[in-house]
């Protein structure tokens, strides 16, 4: 999906939300190799704090298992404990056909996602944002809310060009680039 751009992020939305950042061309590292730890960027001051010490975070709104959660407390408020999923596939599935506590999960799931990288689009301004992990399965309606926040949450001189599109290897993008990287390492390259 990012052939040909120079500068671009890429979020995967996933049990935990991680990703990369593409300057020039150039895989920004930082510090540690510590860079693309999106799910830890606070996008609520008076969050709970995660495990890993920040406050508010990304993935504690944004993740799969964040997902499910707010799912599933919905549908129980609701009365429907037969509705309870443990995965976020059911729930997108529920979203497509229109339920109203999947709507609403999903909504809120998108505006979350939405402010995060809205965030980093303020600061990188990239050409295009690529979306990965098993979430970016959920489909066009989903990633069309993702964008929709994206720019409630963005300055239009960052996002006035941006592209949002699905990993074109969905879920799989992650173990191929671990093979590759192992791959480089092994011939004494520094990907």
């Amino acid at each position: 999906a990012a052939r040909g751009v120079d500068d671009m992020i890429f979020i995967a939305l996933r049990t935990g939300i991680g990703g990369a950042i593409l300057i020039n061309r150039k895989l920004y590292r930082g510090e540690n190799n510590a860079s693309g730890e999106f799910g830890q960027m606070t996008i609520n001051f008076s969050g709970p704090r995660s495990k890993w010490g920040g406050k508010g975070c990304l993935e504690s709104y944004a993740s799969s298992q964040a997902f499910v959660e707010r799912y599933n407390r919905r549908v129980k408020r609701a009365g429907g404990e037969e509705k309870v999923v443990s995965t976020a596939l059911p729930v997108f599935e529920r979203f497509h056909a229109g339920e109203p506590a999947a709507v609403e999960t999903v909504q809120e799931n998108a505006r979350f996602v939405g402010i995060g990288l809205g965030n980093l689009v303020n600061i990188f301004a990239p050409k295009l944002i690529v979306v990965g992990g098993g979430m970016a399965l959920a489909g066009e309606r989903y990633l069309a809310l993702i964008r929709e926040a994206v720019i409630d949450n963005s300055m239009t001189v960052c996002h006035e060009h941006l592209e949002i599109v699905a990993a074109e290897l969905k879920h799989e993008a992650g173990f191929i680039g671990a093979g590759h990287f192992a791959l480089a390492m092994l011939d004494g390259k520094t990907p």
